[in-house]
């Protein structure tokens, strides 16, 4: 060009030559305008999107990636976040944390609601918060790696719990749930169902693992974040002292003076003695603050046991059973209550599931009564909200 209109104006000037005023800040501000980022998440996008127009946990995942990329270049980053998993399904969170974790040169801090970040943690990368205090693990407390093993699945939500149910297995989490979902569509009683969780651990004698790693977040004056209450079987008194001392917690002798009789009525399948041998288990264990509890002879006889003859013949009906009162029920539903067991007993974790959500209060035990207070308790507002637990579950 400057050629051009050189050679056509020879005659009125010598030399012309063009000069770029263009200042280093000037260009970068030309590329930031002219360069975007465009993404794809799949093949519905193949043409791309601008990065805005992703959705949020995605661009919160890319500004992390930026605040990450710092470390490399050397840079001393200190990233506090947020619940970084807003807006994130489940599998991305999953990522989100790995990325966070594996990286040894990065020091951060991440507030989380998720149990699928927890998931992905050691026992040792988390702190809880309540009530503006911190409860976390401490090798004093007998807390090591080897607990993480426990944060996942159920363990990893328990965390959020405020009042924590273990159980033996499947079956009794089924029941359970449904209580506790059945407890929670009662407005006074909703707020604290929110804060209560239940886990199987196994099998009797597996409850001490779940006691240290749930007892194990603590506060500056020990005092735990997680309440946690063993229910078991009445043939499991032994199993889950054992347990209990094992996990840290002394168990006063006027407990442990209690289990010979629970014992002895429950291998004589001594239905009136059993009963009365459990309850005064449970009245001492409470007495002494020892969170434990056995229902009498089983999760069946505790659930089903108590029925009135024309409940019990109600709800067998449904379930394909035909039974005269509560005991028989709870005898085909699997129960351990007579000396011989039942032939082809419907012991489903489903068909259990049935039961729980068909019952009533009058139905249940009242070892299963005192069971659901006493994991209702640590997470009510007021005693007096478990006079509503009949209407919950009328």
């Amino acid at each position: 060009m400057v050629q051009q209109f050189s050679n056509e104006s020879r005659h009125l000037f010598e030399r012309a030559e063009l000069r770029l005023d263009f200042a280093h800040d000037d260009a970068l501000g030309w590329l930031a305008d002219a360069v975007a980022l465009r993404l794809t998440t799949g093949t519905h996008d193949e043409r791309m999107v601008p990065v805005e127009e992703v959705g949020s946990g995605l661009q919160s995942l890319l500004v992390i990636g930026l605040l990450k990329g710092m470390v490399s270049q050397g840079s001393r980053v200190r990233l506090l976040l947020e619940e970084p998993e807003t807006f994130l399904h489940p599998s991305a969170q999953r990522e989100l944390a790995r990325s966070l974790l594996d990286n040894r040169d990065l020091w951060f801090i991440a507030s989380t609601h998720s149990s699928a970040m927890i998931d992905e943690a050691t026992i040792s990368d988390v702190v809880i918060l309540r009530d503006h205090r911190l409860f976390a693990t401490t090798s004093a407390e007998g807390a090591d790696e080897r607990q993480s093993a426990f944060m996942s699945g159920r363990g990893a939500e328990a965390l959020f719990a405020r009042s924590v149910l273990l159980v033996e297995g499947a079956g009794d989490v089924a029941v359970f749930e449904e209580i506790r979902r059945r407890i929670a569509s009662h407005p006074a009683l909703r707020p604290a169902c929110s804060q209560m969780a239940v886990i199987g651990v196994g099998g009797k004698t597996a409850f001490t693992p779940w006691l240290r790693m749930l007892r194990g977040f603590v506060d500056q004056e020990r005092k735990p974040a997680i309440r946690s209450l063993v229910c078991a079987d009445g043939d499991a008194a032994l199993q889950v002292i054992r347990s209990l001392n094992q996990a840290g917690v002394e168990v006063p002798e006027s407990v442990r003076g209690t289990r010979p009789a629970v014992e002895e009525t429950y291998s004589r399948r001594d239905q009136e003695g059993h009963q009365s041998a459990v309850q005064e288990f449970n009245t001492a264990a409470t007495a002494a603050s020892v969170s434990v509890h056995l229902l009498p002879f089983d999760l069946e006889f505790a659930l089903a046991g108590n029925m009135q003859p024309g409940r019990a013949a109600t709800i067998g009906t449904s379930i394909g059973l035909d039974c005269r009162d509560g005991e028989e029920l709870a005898y085909r539903l699997g129960s351990k209550c007579r000396d011989v067991n039942a032939k082809g007993s419907s012991k489903s974790d489903l068909t259990r599931r049935e039961i729980a959500r068909q019952c009533t209060w009058p139905d249940l035990h009242p070892q299963f009564q005192d069971a659901i207070e006493r994991w209702l308790e640590p997470v009510i507002r007021d005693p007096s909200d478990l006079s509503y637990l009949p209407d919950a579950l009328a």
